[in-house]
């Protein structure tokens, strides 16, 4: 992104916020409260629940991966491993907006993602440091529409929890 560009992007979002701050009376209303950070609602839904339980496969073939894009909820991952080997597995993501989004992982798994036909996704560490106890891990990806097959592992860990969130 150009200097140029870049600064009229700064422009635009502080003129806007300026604005929206005008609007109100300076007071948060309970819908601002309702909504904290990303982090923060990773934080609540991996303590509060929702809650779901799947079993990763242990292959990203898209016929039988379980799908874990149900929002605002801790999904727990079985991940599929023989006896003394790392454990891995595929997990499906549906996306019908796109946008960035943040994955926020209970344990220190690695993670990955492709495009269910064919093509890499970049992931990127996200820091997640002194947020809350339960999210020890954190990764943040751009995500086209379709289907993205995520594998997490080879870890260890035999399970995880993970919660989505779309980052502003």
């Amino acid at each position: 992104m150009s200097s140029e560009r870049l600064g009229r992007c700064l422009w635009v979002t502080t003129f806007g916020a300026a604005m929206l701050s005008a609007c109100g009376d300076g007071e948060p209303s309970e819908a601002d409260e309702a909504e904290g950070t990303p982090l923060e609602e990773a934080c609540e839904h991996h303590a509060l629940g929702p809650f779901i339980e799947v079993t990763a496969t242990p292959s990203g073939a898209l016929g039988g991966i379980p799908d874990v894009s149900a929002e605002h909820t801790s999904v727990q991952v079985t991940l599929p491993g023989a006896a003394g080997a790392p454990a891995s597995g595929y997990v499906g993501f549906a996306v019908s907006v796109p946008g960035t989004y943040g994955f926020f992982l209970t344990e220190n798994v690695p993670l990955s993602a492709a495009m269910s036909f064919g093509g890499d996704i970049t992931v990127t560490p996200l820091s997640v440091d002194g947020a809350c106890d339960a999210v020890v891990a954190g990764y943040w990806m751009y995500l086209p529409v379709g289907t993205v097959v995520l594998q997490l592992g080879p870890t260890e860990a035999s399970s995880v929890a993970l919660v989505h969130e779309r980052l502003p």
